[in-house]
């Protein structure tokens, strides 16, 4: 193919990429207000009729989400198709626009090998383009997406009077199905019908969502069936102690314990979720409505904010994004409003996330008490309470009633000050056995270390990822936590902005252990040089599990640096390495060449004189799996400089999917 010929080819694919995204900008307007119209009425006690209309605007939705991400068209439109499918993604006999989010990102990768086949710099607009769409898909269609499967998780499962399951049944990408039952019997079973063009049977260029009204007339509820009566000949003694209230089976768990134990057999832990029968379940609106009820003009807005940032999950479990609810200004127990919800609901939550609220006193106490003993509580696995507006004295009533959660495997406690609250922060890491990730960031905890080190060390087990960025620390807490590494289970140590104070005491440690993520941006230990040496140690170390290393706004001694980058390149396991920032770079040619053949992420500062060289050394078979570069030009530099710059890294890696090149 000529120049001529593929400088008219570039042109089409430029237009054809204009129209995809200004294609795509006009729908997102429509397919929120299509998630939104299905979110509204998501409801509990619909009638399988209720369901069935639910789930035909919920298929329309769908095939709205792939127009979208494949152009694949399945309703009748008035629109002509212009432009062909560019993906293989599509069904062989769809009806396609070639507008969709593959449709472009096939588009930016035959316009990338055009460029270099004209020996052109990829103009700026491009660029550009392609952010933006990055920036569409990732911000604002991807989140729609999720919205829209939470959809139908949350339909599945809400509660009704009239049916005792629903289920949306995916068969394939076209074949999906709606199933209600009531027990065995099958109430309604529908499946979509427009599976294309030819079958469609909607009005053209429909809108359904718009004016969208479930009408339904309610049959009567479900009835249980009566239980046969029983001859009183067959009943056994167990059964005649049941009637005068003795815990038979409570006994014989006892029994089978004692025998288990005598005989030194394993007992299995159980999840502690109560029998539904022993209290009465409100369908989870109607609980919320009932507790809300006595904010007068407040309890719509509150209730509508409560049930959307409550989410059920399967087997009466739920999560709380307790910071999204608006409360009105009265005197309400905000805390024990939600309890009492997810009490009448039969909930239990899984995850806790009460981020940079204030409560008050009496809330913490409510908080803690329920913490503690009530069975909504008792199966948490994830709790994050990240800046709470508390006075100290209330953490020291909090953090014990977080220690005794026997299921908590994340905590998140970050911007909380918590100078004096370190035997309580022991206890957490003591007691709370399945425990694998705790996040302190900016906690204050000068003074505490004596504390952390004993309970990490006790935490050996199953503590994988230990956050302490943002802190004031002893160096000598410090020292003895990298020597305790090959006897962790830690995955990810994140250490960024920590100060070590003085004194300062040598570092010695030999090995990571599992250490797998290791987090130094802007902490002074990296400018001690025994740090260094010890690290050099650890990198060469045949249990060296390391796959990320980030040492962004460090300033390490130049000869520190240098040796540390050999060893890096002799490791030749580094899968990310972040070095923005850090001054007085030695030559990268040996890193470059040899060291970073698994690197997929790879950040850098360069002096703008530095790029010949730097380039120079690029080379695709040293840097096979390299996908994303940044770099940071350390002086000013112009729009020309830095798009000749990028062009010259593209034709040197070609399978790189990001360079991002910035100047100060």
């Amino acid at each position: 193919m000529g120049k001529e010929e593929l400088a008219a080819k570039k042109a089409r694919r430029e237009e054809h990429l204009k129209t995809v995204y200004a294609s795509l900008e006009a729908l997102v307007p429509t397919f929120e207000e299509a998630i939104a119209t299905l979110e509204r009425h998501v409801e509990s006690n619909r009638t399988p009729q209720g369901v069935e209309q639910w789930f035909l605007l919920y298929l329309r939705v769908v095939d709205l989400a792939v127009e979208i991400r494949r152009g694949e068209i399945r309703h009748r439109s008035s629109v002509p198709v212009k432009y062909k499918s560019q993906t293989k993604t599509c069904h062989a006999t769809a009806t396609t626009n070639g507008l969709g989010i593959d449709d472009a990102n096939v588009l930016i990768n035959e316009l990338d090998k055009i460029h270099k086949q004209l020996k052109k710099r990829k103009p700026m607009h491009l660029d550009m383009l392609e952010s933006q769409f990055d920036i569409l898909d990732r911000d604002t269609i991807g989140p729609l997406d999720k919205r829209l499967f939470e959809c139908k998780r949350a339909m599945e499962s809400t509660r009704s009077a009239y049916y005792s399951s629903c289920t949306i049944t995916v068969h394939g990408d076209l074949h999906i199905e709606l199933v209600v039952k009531d027990g065995p019997t099958v109430l309604l079973q529908r499946r979509r019908q427009c599976t294309s063009i030819d079958a469609c049977e909607c009005p053209v260029d429909a809108t359904p969502w718009i004016g969208f009204r479930i009408t339904e007339s309610a049959p009567q509820p479900r009835r249980e069936a009566p239980k046969p009566a029983e001859d009183d000949a067959h009943h056994s003694l167990n059964d005649l102690k049941k009637s005068y209230g003795v815990d038979v089976d409570e006994r014989e768990r006892s029994s089978e314990a004692f025998q288990n134990e005598v005989l030194g057999l394993p007992v299995a832990p159980s999840v502690d979720i109560e029998p539904r029968v022993k209290r009465r379940c409100l369908p989870l609106q109607q609980a919320v409505q009932k507790e809300c009820a006595s904010m007068d003009a407040f309890a719509t807005p509150t209730a509508h904010a409560i049930l959307a940032a409550l989410k059920p999950q399967a087997a009466s479990m739920c999560s709380m994004d307790f910071q999204a609810i608006e409360w009105p200004t009265l005197a309400v127990d905000k805390v024990a409003t939600v309890a009492n919800i997810a009490a009448s609901a039969n909930l239990y939550f899984s995850t806790w996330n009460m981020n940079d609220v204030a409560l008050k006193k009496d809330e913490v106490i409510t908080l803690s008490r329920h913490l503690t003993h009530s069975a909504a509580f008792r199966n948490l696995s994830e709790v994050s309470v990240r800046g709470l507006m508390l006075m100290s004295p209330d953490f020291s009533v909090l953090l014990p009633a977080l220690a005794t959660l026997a299921h908590l495997e994340v905590l998140d406690l970050s911007f909380n000050t918590l100078t004096a609250h370190g035997e309580a922060i022991e206890a957490i890491l003591q007691q709370c056995s399945r425990l694998r990730s705790l996040n302190l960031e900016q906690c204050h905890l000068k003074g505490l270390e004596r504390y952390l080190l004993k309970s990490v060390d006790a935490s050996q087990d199953h503590l994988q990822t230990l956050v302490l960025a943002d802190n004031n620390l002893a160096s000598s807490f410090l020292a003895s936590l990298m020597q305790l590494l090959p006897t962790l289970a830690l995955r990810t140590l994140d250490l960024r902005h920590v100060v070590a104070l003085p004194p300062t005491e040598g570092f010695s440690f030999q090995t990571l252990g599992g250490l797998r993520d290791l987090l130094l941006d802007n902490a002074n230990v990296v400018e001690d040089a025994s740090f260094v040496s010890s690290l050099n140690s650890a990198l060469i170390d045949d249990s060296c599990a390391l796959s990320v290393l980030s040492l962004q706004c460090t300033s390490p001694v130049p000869e520190a640096i240098e040796e540390l980058l050999g060893h890096v390149a002799h490791y030749g396991q580094i899968e990310r390495l972040s070095l923005l920032g850090v001054p007085h770079l030695p030559s990268l040619d040996l890193l470059l060449r040899a060291g970073l053949a698994k690197c997929t992420e790879l950040d850098l500062s360069l002096a703008p004189a530095s790029f010949t060289a730097f380039i120079r050394s690029l080379a695709a078979n040293s840097l096979p799996a390299l996908k994303v570069l940044r770099v940071r030009v350390t002086a000013p530099a112009t729009d020309a400089a830095i798009d000749a710059w990028r062009g010259d890294v593209s034709l040197h890696l070609p399978h790189i999917n990001t360079v991002a090149i910035r100047s100060k």
